[in-house]
């Protein structure tokens, strides 16, 4: 049956192109080019052919996979799928020790969106052989918590996407175990911040809240250079609509015609996680995100995803590790490639207390909602949709806006 189709299908390659001959005592198909070359073919060697292209293999988001947590005492690493979309890890490497050893990544092996999966070293499942997140990936030599350590996902280009290294400035060699202050019960953990500290170990689940911090020494982390934005994108457009301090999200609106892509582009809350005193955190976009023209998008803070709101069309799986609240001095701020805020709301008045200050702030179950002149009041929330009317303003304190 076979035969009949691809003979079919050269048959009418020949009747309409009238560039194609067929041998049947040599079994060979000869195709002659525009550039008067020919092409010899052995029949037996075609499976089918197509007029069709290939289909064009979807672009991978490796930056999307986590390092989530090490433990040098129960020897795992936890890999994290933070993205929205399954990830393949053919020619994906977890390296320890620039390679000392590795585990490298099949055809078969993938990371489900949202899903955590373990990595065991040196043959140590004691527990761990029946956690759901195991499934049988493992690397020969071992990792220990009294060493200076390295471990680094790698992907199929070479480009280390997420580190963890234990070890201070100027690092001394791999595996050093001088001066070095083990903790024999908590594990590496990484915190909803980005940074990280010690805590329980929660194999195959969020992890705990920190026990201790990382000394003698501390640790570094590598992260990739931020990828480069596109030129002439009009980042003004995109505008803080919706605030929830109940219910835990934050709605940006692209208010242009044509789409936004986020490259490069940061949701902070209070001034991000690397200003001292700041309490902050952030989400940070990739080339895969964009926002449509006239179109919401949801951020959930804090893992907080009801049904509602996980189900919303607006939410595509943005999430920002620590919560906001209803009742505490706050700020939200979109901030362009460049650094520069394009969109801010602040509830507070002049002059700030600290952030996350909560004396004789008054609370409301409504939201933060942006009115069509561009001011603030209480309305009830409509995530992924237009605001509603005001239903109250926002008072001790009020708020501030600073729009460039």
């Amino acid at each position: 049956m076979k035969t009949k189709n691809i003979l079919r299908t050269l048959l009418t390659c020949a009747f309409f192109l009238g560039v194609l001959t067929m041998n049947a005592q040599t079994n060979k198909i000869y195709v002659y080019k525009a550039d008067k070359t020919t092409v010899e073919f052995n029949i037996a060697d075609i499976d089918s052919i197509s007029f069709t292209a290939p289909a064009t293999p979807a672009e991978v988001d490796y930056t999307k996979l986590v390092l989530n947590e090490v433990s040098g005492n129960n020897k795992f690493v936890e890999i994290y799928n933070s993205g929205t979309v399954d990830i393949p890890l053919d020619g994906v490497k977890l390296q320890r020790n620039d390679g000392a050893s590795e585990w490298d990544g099949t055809s078969t092996d993938i990371i489900p969106a949202g899903a955590y999966r373990l990595i065991l070293f040196n043959a140590f499942t004691a527990g761990l052989d029946a956690n759901e997140a195991y499934v049988g990936w493992t690397v020969g030599s071992g990792i220990s918590a009294g060493q200076v350590l390295k471990v680094a996902i790698v992907d199929p280009s070479g480009t280390e996407v997420s580190v963890f290294i234990r070890g201070d400035e100027p690092l001394p060699a791999w595996g050093s175990t001088t001066g070095v202050t083990s903790n024999t019960t908590d594990s590496y953990s990484r915190m909803s911040d980005g940074s990280w500290a010690y805590a329980a170990p929660t194999p195959g689940e969020a992890n705990g809240t920190k026990t201790s911090d990382i000394v003698s020494p501390g640790y570094l982390t590598a992260t990739p250079p931020p990828p480069t934005p596109p030129e002439n994108v009009d980042y003004t457009k995109l505008v803080l609509n919706e605030i929830s301090g109940t219910n835990k999200f934050v709605e940006i609106y692209n208010s242009g015609t044509v789409d936004i892509p986020l490259t490069g582009v940061k949701l902070q809350r209070n001034d991000g996680p690397v200003v001292s005193g700041s309490s902050g955190s952030e989400w940070t976009g990739t080339a895969a995100d964009v926002i449509p023209a006239g179109t919401y998008r949801l951020f959930l803070f804090n893992s907080y995803t009801p049904a509602d709101l996980a189900t919303n069309p607006a939410y595509v799986g943005w999430t920002v590790g620590s919560g906001i609240s209803a009742s505490q001095v706050l700020k939200v701020a979109i901030i362009d490639p460049s650094g520069t805020p394009v969109s801010v709301f602040i509830r507070g008045d002049v002059p700030l207390p600290a952030w996350q200050y909560s004396t004789g702030v008054a609370s409301s179950t409504d939201s933060y909602s942006r009115m069509a002149d561009g001011t603030w009041a209480y309305a009830t929330p409509t995530p992924g949709d237009v605001n509603g009317a005001k239903t109250s303003d926002i008072v001790t304190p009020g708020y501030l806006t600073a729009q460039p």
